[in-house]
């Protein structure tokens, strides 16, 4: 799926973090899906791995986020502020290491990559938000 304009709520995690993570538990490097799966099982909630392209540039940031709407919805500071983060997902800082503390932000190409325990993506034409009380 091409980037898409995307509201966030995640940590920043670097690709070496999300490597080392892998590696730690010996997880395949070609996809998202396994490393998304562990995460989950651990934190109970679903997640979405995010890859946010900066403008201009040719480099990307990674977020571990417990929402993130790809329906082109428009959010204000003061709905980006009562989207609910659930408490386990405050665990993901002692499981894998993120940069900073939690974001909420807009993003205007983003990439994300979400599975169900199945393995079946969530990522879809229906555009429903992942996380936030939709799974």
């Amino acid at each position: 799926m091409a980037p898409l304009p995307s509201t966030l709520v995640g940590y920043r995690v670097s690709s070496e973090a999300i490597e080392r993570y892998r590696a730690l538990k010996n997880l395949p490097e070609y996809t998202n899906r396994s490393l998304l799966q562990d995460l989950e099982s651990k934190v109970g909630i679903p997640l979405a791995l995010v890859r946010v392209e900066r403008d201009g540039e040719a480099t990307s940031d990674h977020y571990l986020c417990c929402f993130a709407d790809y329906s082109g919805r428009p959010y204000d500071s003061e709905d980006l502020l009562t989207i609910p983060v659930p408490p386990a997902f405050h665990q993901l800082p002692q499981l894998i290491s993120v940069e900073g503390d939690l974001r909420r932000l807009f993003a205007p190409r983003a990439t994300i990559s979400s599975y169900d325990q199945s393995g079946k993506s969530r990522v879809n034409e229906q555009a429903l938000p992942i996380g936030g009380g939709h799974v």
